[in-house]
């Protein structure tokens, strides 16, 4: 049951079909249960959870919320302490994390994102390596939009309510976690930093290398068979295109994505 509880969050997180996945899971959380497996599935259900959310089957209207047949967070959320909670409460935040930044709520995952950071320092990495990758990448994806967020509102006049130094600071810690992991195990991490130059390049106004690192991140994934992260990479690219006016373009890359 620990392997199903491996096996549930990468192959979730790598891209696998999610309808056979969810039913597989589900099996698995039946077997947990016959057996007396509490632990692993206790700590499993936010897994589960957020692909029942991406097949339709949210518990709220919200599907960036982890509520609904597996969990509810609101009751598993509890302090940030070490041991089991901790354990529970950073995988749960880790998902929403990522959920937050799919469906556009990236204010939502800029506050989920502190929460987590202060849950790291009690996790052990080596256990959850795959989680924190993906809150590293998605922690940096977030600031970066919302960098490009104020830049628009500061020239409209408006003001927002977190600083362009904070961005900033979460921008370069994050680049430069992945820019070592990439180093260690470049399989697992190259496409992830090359999505995350990308986005660096275009919040700076390097359209010309952030189109060079949008292709690169997209064959990488493709290569590396990191699904969902091949179709986020033509997910960031089709919007990065529409911005810059090529609707043309950008349509394609949706369609891929």
């Amino acid at each position: 049951m620990t392997a199903a509880h491996s096996y549930a969050g990468l192959a979730l997180t790598s891209g696998q079909t999610l309808g056979p996945l969810v039913e597989e899971m589900m099996s698995h959380a039946r077997q947990m249960a016959e057996y007396g497996q509490n632990f692993q599935r206790y700590v499993t259900k936010p897994c589960w959870q957020t692909a029942l959310n991406l097949v339709g089957r949210a518990g709220t209207g919200d599907p960036a919320r982890l509520i609904g047949e597996e969990m509810n967070e609101d009751s598993l959320l509890g302090p940030l302490e070490a041991g089991p909670s901790n354990h529970i409460g950073f995988l749960t935040r880790s998902y929403r994390l990522w959920l937050e930044f799919l469906f556009g709520h990236h204010e939502r995952a800029w506050r989920t994102r502190a929460q987590i950071s202060q849950e790291m320092s009690s996790t052990s990495i080596f256990a959850l390596f795959p989680a924190f990758c993906n809150d590293v990448l998605y922690s940096c994806l977030a600031a970066l939009a919302l960098a490009r967020e104020e830049d628009v509102d500061a020239a409209r006049g408006a003001s927002s309510e977190n600083s362009k130094a904070e961005y900033d600071a979460v921008v370069s810690e994050t680049m430069t976690q992945m820019e070592e992991w990439a180093t260690l195990t470049p399989w697992n991490c190259l496409n992830k930093l090359k999505l995350m130059k990308a986005e660096y390049a275009y919040t700076k106004g390097d359209y010309t290398l952030a189109g060079d690192e949008y292709v690169l991140a997209i064959e990488l994934s493709k290569k590396h068979r990191f699904i969902h992260e091949e179709g986020l990479a033509y997910e960031r690219y089709g919007i990065f295109l529409e911005e810059r006016g090529d609707r043309e373009g950008a349509t394609d890359m949706f369609l891929k994505a």
